[in-house]
């Protein structure tokens, strides 16, 4: 059996005011064993204690990086064993410093470099002090923020084997770009030049299984017509999207482009990296096509009624840009 490891350790004895009762104040540092943090080696902490027959009252704090800990825990006798009430708050932890756990417990994907995020959360822990490893941690009020902007997770649950239990991301506007570049990965940029911000809710059930619900702000899709290159600003569309066994698929609606709008949906699907897919229209003018997508580039339309075509009615509308070439 292990121990949590103390150092400078010093015991004083008080006498409990008009009691004949005393009371002890402990003051240590010590370091938390790997083994009740996924093997992740901890800073030393600062441990105050309080003791006395009807409790023990502890104050832990410790810094990681430019973040902070705070722990705060009332320990009571109980008949069946001790009786533990933990809080946690942490503030401003760079998400950098806590890579490697968070991708043992499976919420980073291991090339995952999330540089300038910062974490804050609340947390709690409550039960018999001897069954502390088979306690769950109750974890609200998570704000995820950084130059993506901001996630947001009211409520999640650690379960005592370390995994988490699946839970809702509020994600009030995210800058797509950016955010693709925490994870080391890249978007479908054979079809878009910019990929706007997102709003809406994601719900997680894993890293390999999560799905995305809200709007798509301006974005920008590029396509080669006629021997020239287009761009078209999308304002915003309604966005269902989702990664499950190893696919994207998605469905665009609402679409609003720049002076109008078009009349259908777009289905997606496409491979983890965006390297290959078929993008699927529906439309009154278009009746239904769909075009392949292989190494960055749209190819292959075919279904669409008549001569109309895909690029044709998206281009009925006043571009940003078009170099003629």
């Amino acid at each position: 059996q292990k121990f949590l490891l103390f150092k400078n350790f010093n015991l004083r004895q008080n006498k409990i005011q008009g009691s004949a009762k005393t009371s002890y104040r402990l003051k240590s540092e010590f370091v938390l064993p790997p083994e009740y943090s996924q093997g992740e080696v901890l800073p030393t902490a600062l441990i105050l204690a309080d003791l006395t027959s009807e409790k023990i009252s502890v104050d832990i704090s410790t810094q990681i990086s430019e973040g902070h800990v705070q722990v705060g825990s009332i320990i009571t006798p109980d008949p069946h064993g001790p009786l533990l009430d933990l809080n946690m708050r942490a503030k401003q932890l760079p998400v950098s410093a806590l890579a490697s756990y968070l991708v043992k417990v499976g919420l980073l994907p291991p090339n995952a470099q999330p540089k300038f995020v910062w974490l804050n959360f609340s947390a709690t822990i409550k039960g018999r002090l001897d069954q502390l490893k088979q306690l769950p941690i109750e974890i609200t009020d998570v704000l995820l923020d950084g130059e993506f902007g901001e996630a947001k997770v009211p409520h999640l649950i650690r379960n005592p084997d370390g995994s988490f239990s699946g839970f809702v991301i509020d994600l009030p506007k995210v800058n797509v770009q950016k955010a693709l570049d925490l994870f080391s990965a890249k978007g479908p940029d054979g079809v878009f030049s910019q990929f706007g911000e997102l709003s809406g809710q994601l719900n997680f059930k894993s890293i390999k299984n999560f799905e995305f619900k809200g709007e798509w702000q301006d974005a920008s899709l590029k396509f080669s017509r006629r021997g020239s290159r287009s761009e078209q600003q999308i304002e915003n569309v309604k966005l269902d999207l989702s990664f499950a066994e190893n696919r994207w698929q998605g469905r665009i609606s609402n679409i609003e482009l720049e002076n109008g709008e078009f009349d259908g949906d777009i289905k997606l699907r496409f491979d983890p990296s965006f390297d290959e897919g078929q993008i699927e229209i529906a439309s009154e003018n278009l009746g239904t096509a769909a075009m392949g997508f292989s190494s960055g580039r749209l190819s292959g339309q075919h279904g669409a009624k008549g001569r109309k075509n895909l690029l044709d009615e998206l281009g009925r509308f006043p571009r940003q840009q078009r170099d003629e070439g």
